[in-house]
């Protein structure tokens, strides 16, 4: 056998890369007739294992369970097939990588694939879709679809002039309806949870003038009763 054909030497164990291993991992697949499909999306979920190990400097020999789960934790917000993908990947590739004599276990051999959610049933999937924050609003408008920024606007806009009030974005109205409620005299707490914010603490930073003002105006209310009395 020439040098030109002579097998290249096995790699050490001990100084392999991530992206030869992939290479490698890739090619044994193929080799097993596994389906090009599976094979790429196998490649793409390494590619992106292998961005996060960097910054995290971890190395793939000697990650542990612990450290693949922050991985995995950082899936739980995507979809079911999108966590299952993952995890499906590390599980298969680690014990390549078992098989291979690269590594003596496999820090993915705790995972368990992971139940796919049931449906809610159509009424209640319904409800969820259209509270949803940013996809879908919970006023409908006379077709019984989502009711567009800009119709919601153009009627903002009416109602604004036909009151004769100042231009404003339709948000202030959020901050006018909380102010007028401090001024009024109503408790913190309330007016919090009205606004939907987690803390009264939360309201008390935002609204930090209106509630200036409410001291203002109690102080001389309370003086106005003593001189009175």
């Amino acid at each position: 056998m020439s040098e030109a054909t002579a097998a290249l030497p096995a790699p050490n164990p001990e100084s392999l890369s991530l992206t030869e291993a992939i290479t490698e991992f890739c090619a044994d697949m193929k080799i097993r007739n596994l389906r090009p499909t599976i094979i790429k999306d196998h490649r793409a979920e390494l590619l992106r294992y292998e961005r996060w190990l960097w910054p995290e400097r971890l190395n793939w020999r000697t990650v542990t369970y612990r450290q693949l789960k922050g991985y995995i934790s950082g899936k739980l917000d995507k979809s079911y097939q999108w966590l299952r993908n993952g995890i499906c990947t590390l599980r298969v590739f680690y014990a390549w990588a078992v098989e291979e004599g690269y590594l003596s276990s496999s820090p993915a051999a705790g995972f368990r694939t992971p139940k796919q959610p049931k449906p809610l049933p159509r009424s209640l999937a319904e409800a969820a879709q259209m509270l949803s924050y940013g996809k879908r609003t919970v006023y409908r408008n006379s077709t019984g679809g989502p009711l567009s920024p800009s119709s919601l606007w153009k009627s903002f806009k009416s109602a604004r002039e036909a009151a004769e009030l100042p231009d404003m974005r339709f948000h202030d109205l959020r901050h006018t309806a909380a102010t007028l409620m401090l001024a009024a005299g109503e408790p913190i707490a309330a007016v919090s949870a009205v606004l939907g914010h987690s803390s009264p603490a939360i309201t008390a930073r935002v609204y930090a003038h209106a509630l200036e003002e409410s001291k203002a105006t109690a102080i001389a209310g309370l003086s106005t009763r003593l001189r009175r009395g």
